[in-house]
């Protein structure tokens, strides 16, 4: 029987990173853009959010989404961003629920704390040392927002060796082997 299959989403206006694979096999890695364009509206890149998702959960159909938790907006230089986050958290869990696919919000500190050793690095810090480790697992991320979608992967592995998954157990064993040798 396959391990059960995870996708990963770096939620982020600019650019979200998006990482789809089954632990002990080589995830793929790529990003999307829901504002391509300058001064685009909160409502079109919400449209584009929403057209987007059925499309990537029925390609992919995971049986586990990892979410990086959105920031509160008091949190946030970026308004329209920060609600951007929101409302494509709200969306992802409410298809995820939809199709009873289970969906896990991972906090940004908890991911980074697991993966990469510390949870408050600054984010400059946070964004090298995941491209370190994906490049180090012998993935090309094209950017930051990919490779944080690959740790945020590599935490949902964790979280099915949690519950025992025994194919998950074995993969992060063979991924500690790696990353020692």
């Amino acid at each position: 029987m396959a391990a059960p299959s995870i996708l990963s989403i770096d939620f982020s206006k600019a650019r979200t990173g998006i990482c789809f694979g089954r632990p002990g096999e080589r995830p793929t890695l790529s990003s999307k853009s829901f504002a391509k364009w300058e001064g685009a509206t909160l409502d079109e890149a919400a449209a584009a959010v929403i057209q987007w998702l059925p499309e990537v959960l029925s390609v992919y159909k995971p049986d586990l989404i990892a979410l990086e938790a959105a920031l509160p907006p008091a949190a946030s230089r970026d308004q329209t961003s920060a609600r951007l986050a929101l409302g494509a958290d709200f969306v992802i869990k409410g298809a995820a629920k939809l199709r009873a696919i289970r969906c896990i919000e991972v906090h940004g500190g908890t991911w980074k704390s697991a993966i990469l050793g510390s949870g408050n690095l600054p984010s400059k810090q946070a964004k090298a040392k995941s491209l370190q480790l994906a490049r180090g697992m012998g993935l090309e991320p094209k950017d930051d927002n990919e490779a944080d979608a690959y740790a945020i992967w590599l935490y949902g592995v964790l979280h099915l060796a949690k519950f025992n998954d025994t194919d998950a157990l074995a993969a992060i064993a063979k991924l500690q082997w790696k990353l020692c040798a």
